[in-house]
């Protein structure tokens, strides 16, 4: 270990965007390495994700709705979009 003296400090791994998908993951890896007993326990406190990107197609469609609350596009133009058989609706 190159940095022993940092191994007790609090840690929190965070990401952005993308790393909505990887940084759950990480964080389970570590604490299932803490949990086995390996000998280098990482005091791992949480783990933090700001604009998370999780679900293509969650993340993608929720922009209807979003743009409707903020009074982005109209109530004719959200019942039209929200009622349409497209899968993803994007460039909203």
């Amino acid at each position: 270990m190159e940095h022993p003296r940092f191994i007790n400090n609090p840690l929190y791994i965070s990401g952005i965007s993308y790393m909505g998908l990887l940084i759950p993951v990480i964080t389970l890896e570590v604490y299932k390495g803490n949990e086995c007993g390996s000998e280098q326990h990482l005091n791992i406190k949480g783990y933090l994700i700001v604009s998370a990107f999780t679900d293509r197609f969650i993340d993608i469609n929720s922009r209807l709705e979003f743009a409707h609350r903020v009074a982005l596009i109209s109530d004719d133009i959200y019942e039209v979009l929200k009622n349409t058989r497209v899968s993803v609706i994007v460039n909203i």
